[in-house]
């Protein structure tokens, strides 16, 4: 019995992605199997210098209403908010004048990446928590896109916020 081209491609993938997440960024790489192996909306990667990226299966706008929400719900001191074309950030504060920013990005009108950079000497756990209060916001008005058909609005729409 022999393996079709597709899950060859998923084995490889996994393989590689294995191999660069070995060492002391082991546990992040076996975090994130599980979303490799279901359909999840979301694909998260750490960087060992101080930054979280993902890409989210939702549109832009959902995703910037979804940080601003996610912020509030933890207690987060919003520093500074600057929008540009197809992009947002955030800056927040918290505890003991610790600070993240938060980049959300347009990549495409069905797919936003969003880069949580915590310091040097940052928590990666507050990345995480605050990754998943995102998912869960956008999980609650549910803005995971199931039907990939791109929404002309979803641009446009984020500029308004």
């Amino acid at each position: 019995m022999g393996l079709s081209s597709t899950h060859r491609f998923a084995l490889s993938a996994l393989g590689a992605f294995l191999f660069i997440g070995s060492g002391c960024m082991a546990p992040v790489a076996f975090q994130t199997v599980g979303a490799i192996g279901g359909a999840s909306p979301v694909a998260l990667s750490l960087s060992e210098k101080g930054k979280v990226e993902s890409y989210w299966v939702a549109r832009y706008a959902d995703v910037v209403d979804a940080t601003i929400r996610a912020g509030q719900v933890l207690s987060l001191e919003l520093l500074e908010k600057k929008v540009e074309a197809e992009r947002t950030s955030f800056r927040y504060g918290y505890s003991r004048g610790e600070k993240a920013e938060i980049l959300v990005e347009y990549r495409t009108a069905t797919m936003t990446s969003v880069q949580i950079d915590y310091g040097m000497s940052g928590s990666v756990a507050f990345a995480r928590l605050m990754g998943r209060e995102i998912a869960v916001e956008l999980a609650k008005v549910g803005a995971f896109l199931e039907d990939l058909s791109p929404d002309e609005d979803s641009v446009e729409g984020a500029e308004e916020i």
